[in-house]
């Protein structure tokens, strides 16, 4: 299977109504499902409808290479991964052209039979770039000129397994940490320092194998929380630490858990409700169509 072979820029999804040209304050979509992780754009302006001979093409791309993943847009940059001679690598293209800026190369690209090469998104905090290759290189670059600031292994530093179908995450960034998933023992979720890549934190609690999902962050009664989909069950970890707040199986199924949950009512945690009188605060997280009480410790 060959996934990215081109990448069309067309003018009427991306650009206000007023005219097919690029605008003067381009959208940013700085992340996997924009910049809140929530999938929703809050753009304005955008067309309606349209025209009947179909948006014009700016440009197309058509020497990305293999991989799966959607795009990260800042500025008059766009970012993507793909698999450049052999590698799987970090492209970053000019906006207004769709000329290659930069590419930088993670790791090996590696083969599977539902398709090769990366499966991430590239995520942007302020001038740095995070991005995860397939085979559990998670790398730190500078976003102007993608030069490598730091890198590490997550597989290999916590002793996680590669899924069936390969890792396929886009980092998190919360704060001054980037969250992702090596699925290890005592290591589901791993905080590290975004500047450094030191481990701040992991699971201690929780030892689950990755999923093919990304991690969201949002606040559960007041508590910030990374929730995420594993290979056995949704789970939610305290943020400050990594405290196991809950786990629940159903949630999940044992072949490829693959969405990326939701905090906004329409998915992972629907509702959350204070169980009244009870000393150690309780809450109901509404989970997959079903409640299950869930403690929420302090922050």
């Amino acid at each position: 299977m060959k996934r990215r072979h081109f990448l069309p820029l067309l003018a009427a999804p991306l650009f206000p109504s007023r005219g097919q040209s690029t605008p003067d304050h381009p959208i940013d979509w700085p992340q996997w499902r924009g910049p809140d992780r929530s999938g929703v754009s809050r753009e304005t302006g955008l067309l309606a409808s349209w025209p009947a001979s179909g948006p014009t093409a700016l440009w197309t791309i058509a020497s990305l290479g293999e991989g799966y993943g959607s795009l990260a847009i800042r500025g008059d940059r766009i970012y993507v991964q793909g698999v450049q001679g052999g590698s799987s690598s970090v492209i970053c293209l000019n906006r207004r052209d769709g000329k290659a800026a930069w590419t930088t190369a993670l790791a090996g690209s590696m083969e599977q039979d539902r398709g090769s090469g990366p499966r991430g998104t590239p995520t942007l905090d302020g001038d740095m770039l995070y991005a995860l290759a397939e085979n559990g290189e998670l790398a730190c670059l500078r976003a102007r000129d993608g030069s490598k600031i730091w890198r590490r292994n997550i597989l290999q530093d916590f002793g996680g397994r590669n899924p069936h179908w390969l890792l396929s995450e886009s980092p998190l960034i919360d704060g001054d940490r980037v969250l992702v998933t090596p699925g290890g023992p005592n290591a589901c979720i791993a905080a590290l320092d975004k500047a450094s890549g030191k481990t701040v934190w992991t699971t201690q609690e929780l030892s689950d194998g990755a999923g093919y999902s990304s991690c969201i962050i949002g606040d559960v009664q007041g508590v910030r929380t990374i929730m995420a989909l594993t290979d056995r069950a949704g789970v939610g970890v305290r943020a400050s630490d990594g405290k196991l707040m809950w786990r629940y199986e159903r949630a999940a199924n044992r072949t490829a858990n693959v969405a990326t949950p939701e905090d906004a009512g329409r998915g992972f945690v629907v509702q959350v409700s204070v169980a009244p009188a009870v000393p150690v605060p309780v809450v109901t997280a509404r989970v997959a169509g079903a409640e299950l009480p869930v403690t929420v410790l302090p922050n």
